[in-house]
């Protein structure tokens, strides 16, 4: 894919991302403004059910206290039996003046009715005294009886029941009771209303929005769907928190405002009984709701939960045309910005393809090539810098030739400097032994000449024995130290407890010192000689160094954060802060070497093992506390190269590596330590 292409492609890529969140801001805000007008609408038509409630309450109120404190009323209870009639009649007409007045009746003081008209079938019957009830168990008589004068009393809404029995079909009630007074103040009983329940309310549907009426514990007066109402009475179980999975104090506390919540379905049973309809449970839509209390005329029992919602859905709606217009929009915008994106991007790649085959012909060895592009701008500069930068390229790789030339002499030098170095070391060893040997005989030749030596030559001769002791020891520590490293190590696994063994038996350490061990890792993989090089130095210079007779040395192998771990500890008299770099020092000692420190190499081999692995010695001791404790951290993996290793890798490389690059990494192969590498 061309440059051209893949920018007409990033712009166009840019400006979609760019539109679409635009749209999502639209699409967002349109959402917010649907949500807000619904949750208006909502709260418009419950205000509107809430006063139509408010109303119809009140209206019957004042009918019913006109009734009750009448001259009707009033002739009734002065003549019952020769104004019945025009009682009957007054509640009649009340009934054919109220649709949603289903029965009116004059209760007395003992509960039972003396008279009542209702309303069956669109038709006004007066029910002869022989079919009148007694009502006095039930509550609504009761809460009648015990009001003052000018009080109301509204029940609850309940399904009607004649004799006991829940009427068929269902009928819905509620009652509102004044009580009446005779002219004397005593109770007469009182007037019951029994109205229509749905009657108060609007329809349960109007558009989208949908009514619903809710009793304080959840049942449903008033729902959308009929099967739903009065789950309680009916035996159903159907209600608020059944269809929501939420009470109605909940929603809604008591005395608080009208409010607009979300109700999220819960699962919910269709039939009775437990066992779900059809094997499986429905749940409810999600609806966005407006819901207030309604308390008429204060009657707390008569409190009902109004609850208007509509589906969620409704409110995140976009209309058809809405969408058609915003993804034509997106279309003309992105299409758009792909032809603007191409057009500029063929004005800025054609000059870049100029620079990137002036590249192409540097690379393949033209390196007399510019790149010559017309303009005054960015790309322009470009141009230049990179002119520029081949210019100074061309003379780099003339002096990086002149480089090679003089590396590969140094290298040269440097392997034959490492042959003379290993030749003069062998051969001043091979030297130094012959006179040294001498001396030794002519010491033994001595003793044997003289057997009963006077006591100053005698004394002469045991410093002539340590003397050679310490030559030879030396002339050995040296040669160690200067051949160590020549030869490549093999990594071998082997057990430490045995080796650590013939390690302390070969020794010989004096007959006051002890060794205790701690292995962590039994089986070792490692350069066999130099691991054990290391451990015979560090215990041989614990004991040396001991200003007692007597100590134990203790030793830990194993491993930490993947290196070896060797340490070994003593109760030496300890080595100051300021010489622990020091004791690691060729021929350096923190005792004189006529007190038998030794030759000073033990130290220097053991750091030079060490850092040709790039491992490190910690030393941890801090007089005048007794003991000190070397700790040395071998990494495992490939064994370091040896110096011929190097010298040839240095050779080979300088044939066809820059000079930068080989002056840079030089001797630095993983695993050689500084004092190996190549001066």
């Amino acid at each position: 894919m061309s440059l051209t292409t893949r920018a007409a492609l990033a712009m166009a890529m840019i400006v979609g991302v760019s539109t679409l969140a635009v749209l999502w801001l639209v699409i967002v805000t349109h959402q917010a403004r649907l949500a807000a007008s619904l949750e208006a609408r909502l709260t418009t038509q419950l205000q509107i059910a809430l006063r139509q409630g408010e109303a119809a309450i009140s209206s019957l109120h004042r009918e019913a206290r006109a009734l009750a404190d009448g001259p009707v009323m009033r002739a009734y209870l002065a003549d019952p039996v020769g104004e019945r009639g025009m009682l009957e009649a007054r509640l009649s007409g009340l009934l054919a003046a109220r649709p949603e007045l289903f029965q009116a009746r004059l209760i007395d003081a003992a509960g039972k009715e003396e008279v009542r008209v209702e309303r069956s079938d669109d038709r006004l019957s007066v029910t002869p005294p022989s079919k009148l009830q007694d009502k006095g168990g039930r509550s609504y008589v009761a809460a009648m009886l015990g009001l003052k004068p000018g009080e109301v009393h509204v029940g609850r809404v309940s399904l009607n029941r004649e004799h006991g029995r829940i009427e068929r079909p269902l009928r819905p009630a509620l009652r509102l009771a004044v009580p009446v007074f005779g002219p004397d103040g005593g109770r007469r009983g009182g007037i019951v209303f029994n109205l229509e329940g749905r009657a108060l309310l609007p329809p349960s549907r109007q558009g989208i929005a949908e009514l619903r009426a809710v009793k304080p514990g959840g049942e449903y007066v008033l729902h959308p769907d009929p099967t739903r109402e009065f789950g309680m009475e009916l035996g159903t179980g159907q209600g608020l928190q059944r269809e929501f999975g939420v009470a109605p104090g909940q929603l809604i506390p008591r005395g608080k405002s009208a409010t607009v919540t979300r109700l999220a379905g819960s699962p919910e049973s269709r039939d009775r009984g437990g066992a779900q309809a059809e094997g499986m449970a429905r749940k409810a839509e999600p609806m966005l709701a407006a819901a207030q209390w309604f308390v008429p005329k204060g009657s707390e029992e008569a409190r009902l939960l109004l609850v208007a919602a509509a589906p969620e859905r409704a409110a995140f709606a976009l209309s058809q045309k809405t969408t058609r217009w915003l993804v034509a929009m997106i279309l003309a915008v992105v299409g758009g910005a792909c032809l603007i994106a191409w057009l500029l991007s063929r004005t800025v790649t054609r000059r870049l393809d100029v620079v990137a085959r002036t590249a192409r012909r540097i690379a393949s060895g033209d390196r007399e090539a510019v790149a010559e592009i017309g303009g005054e701008d960015e790309l322009t500069d470009m141009a230049r810098a990179f002119n520029s930068m081949t210019a100074r390229l061309n003379r780099m790789m003339v002096r990086d030739e002149e480089t090679k030339s003089l590396l590969r002499l140094a290298n040269s030098e440097f392997a034959r400097s490492n042959a003379d170095l290993e030749s003069f070391a062998r051969a001043a060893a091979h030297d130094l032994r012959g006179p040294i040997i001498a001396l030794s005989a002519l010491r033994d030749w001595l003793e044997e000449a003289l057997p009963d030596p006077p006591e100053d030559a005698r004394l002469h001769l045991a410093e002539m024995r340590r003397q050679v002791r310490r030559l030879e020891d030396l002339v050995a520590g040296l040669l160690n130290h200067l051949l160590l490293g020549e030869r490549k190590p093999a990594l071998t696994r082997f057990e430490a407890a045995p080796l650590l063994r013939r390690i302390v038996a070969r020794l010989r350490l004096p007959a006051g010192f002890r060794v205790e061990s701690r292995i962590d890792t039994p089986v070792i993989t490692a350069a066999r000689r130099e691991y054990e090089v290391i451990l015979e130095q560090l215990i041989s210079n614990a004991a040396r160094h001991d200003d007692r007779a007597a100590g134990t040395i203790h030793v830990r192998l194993g491993q930490e954060a993947g290196a070896l771990l060797i340490e070994v500890a003593d109760d030496g008299p300890g080595i100051p802060p300021d010489a622990h770099e020091r004791v690691m020092q060729p021929l350096l000692t923190l005792r004189s070497r006529d007190s038998g420190a030794g030759s000073g190499m033990g130290l220097a081999m053991v750091d030079k093992i060490v850092r040709r692995w790039s491992g490190r010695v910690e030393i941890l001791s801090a007089p005048p506390a007794r003991g000190t404790v070397f700790r040395v951290i071998l990494p495992q993996g490939a064994p370091p190269p040896t110096p011929g290793e190097i010298a040839a890798r240095l050779a080979a490389e300088s044939d066809g590596a820059p000079a930068g690059a080989m002056l840079a990494g030089a001797g630095d192969g993983p695993g050689v330590a500084a004092s190996d590498r190549p001066a």
